[in-house]
């Protein structure tokens, strides 16, 4: 997402990061058609400027997703990615998205 300045997008994220970090450790329930689950939602961290944050889906067999977030420059940058024992895979895409975003800019 693009912002009006980069003041604008890193705030985003620094405001995102905050309301992570204060959902972290917690569980939560999901009902949906196709059944209920149970969603353990981790603590927030952070790599440089990238932010991340796990949940791992009880029962599941290590199914669970990595959530992060960045910016450069007036561009926000969210990405996810859910596998069986996710590693970093939605921080390196958002890295590199920020990458080819800098060098387009170029």
């Amino acid at each position: 997402v693009l912002y009006p300045s980069a003041a604008e997008a890193r705030d985003i994220v620094d405001e995102s990061e905050s309301k992570w970090t204060e959902c972290g450790g917690f569980s939560v329930a999901v009902d949906d058609p196709q059944g209920s689950y149970i969603w353990q939602v981790e603590n927030a961290g952070s790599d440089g400027d990238v932010i991340t944050q796990v949940v791992a889906q009880e029962d599941a067999d290590g199914w669970n997703c990595q959530h992060a977030m960045t910016s450069v420059s007036n561009l926000v940058v969210e990405t996810r990615a859910c596998a069986f024992g996710i590693g970093d895979d939605a921080q390196t895409m958002a890295a590199e998205i920020v990458d080819r975003a800098v060098k387009a800019a170029k």
